[in-house]
């Protein structure tokens, strides 16, 4: 359970891998084991999970998954999609984590200036939110 949400644009926070999380877990009967695996992921960007499927889940218990996505290059966009969790004993048995990334703006000015701001991230603060740095 849980989502995913990276919304950074014009920041360079928003650039290279993206990481987040999201569990798990047994909800079924006592004593059942829960053998689950990512079975979809949104077709933009290129996707990771660690790990990708699991067994032996015991009831009430939970297991976090590491997700990770290389961004898609346009700038200025805005992707969603679901990531698809499955039992893999009952294929109706699934669930759905939303999904959602912007994409930094591209940039118009490529000067010695702004490679200063970025480098001097707590000078000009009301500058550098105005150019989306």
């Amino acid at each position: 359970m849980g989502s995913l949400t990276w919304d950074y644009p014009g920041s360079s926070q928003s650039r290279g891998t993206k990481t987040g999380r999201f569990e798990v877990g047994n909800i079924g009967q006592s004593g059942s084991l829960l053998d689950w695996s990512v079975t979809s992921w949104p077709p933009w960007g290129t996707w990771t999970f660690t790990p990708s499927s699991g067994t032996g889940v015991a009831q009430g218990s939970w297991v976090t998954v590491t997700a990770s996505v290389v961004p898609p290059s346009q700038p200025n966009q805005h992707f969603t999609g679901f990531i698809t969790v499955t039992n893999n004993a009952d294929a109706t048995d699934s669930c759905q984590i939303p999904v959602s990334l912007d994409t930094p703006r591209a940039r118009l000015i490529n000067s010695l200036f702004l490679q200063f701001l970025e480098q001097h991230p707590s000078m000009f603060p009301l500058l550098r939110i105005l150019l989306g740095l």
